[in-house]
């Protein structure tokens, strides 16, 4: 098989002149990105969490994009939080913090993205998928009585205002109750004259 010379030295032993045309598209590209999204893998039932974004665009002096928080269940999208960004320069760049609420136990599922400009090369790099895992940090307490009594609904109240616990009331003759799924236990009235409650201590 012959060898083939490189284009240069091609060039340098032909006697004909050698032009180049420079070819493509020289009108500089419109692009939105979505650089980075910073957060917390964890948060806690109940709590506010934050999400810190930073964007950037090329090009888009004068256009403006929407930052839209999409939280997805299943097949579906709830939009949750939009907010319109002016992009005032050519050579632009933003962080924005947004404040998101845990309201479900387990894996949650968010989508943020921002809207494209008119003309934009491409929207790949406008949209980041985001996963939080939502803990319940409450504390479990059961409230066991012997017997009905109006100190117990008082009791239950003052403990439920505070959003960290979780409050049961079950009578102590409960067949279903299970002691070890409290982290506290409180006893009202009991042990009593007519229940001594040694196997419930």
């Amino acid at each position: 098989s012959k060898k083939r010379n490189p284009p240069r030295q091609a060039a340098e032993k032909n006697t004909a002149p050698i032009y180049t045309i420079a070819l493509g598209d020289t009108v500089p590209k419109k692009d939105v990105i979505l650089k980075k999204v910073l957060y917390n893998n964890i948060a806690y039932l109940d709590d506010k969490f934050s999400v810190q974004v930073d964007i950037a665009a090329k090009n888009c002096g004068g256009n403006s994009t929407t930052l839209n928080v999409s939280k997805v269940v299943g097949k579906e999208r709830k939009l949750i939080s939009s907010q319109a960004i002016n992009i005032g320069q050519s050579d632009f760049f933003t962080t924005k913090e947004l404040i998101l609420n845990a309201e479900s136990v387990g894996v949650q599922r968010y989508v943020i993205s921002l809207t494209g400009v008119n003309g934009e090369a491409t929207t790949i790099n406008n949209s980041k998928e985001i996963f939080i895992d939502v803990l319940d940090a409450r504390q479990k307490i059961a409230l066991l009585y012997h017997s009905p009594h109006p100190d117990i609904s008082a009791i239950h109240q003052a403990i439920s205002s505070n959003k960290n616990y979780q409050v049961t009331i079950s009578a102590i003759s409960d067949p279903g109750l299970k002691v070890t799924d409290y982290d506290l236990i409180l006893l009202h009235q009991i042990p009593s004259l007519s229940y001594d409650a040694s196997a419930l201590l």
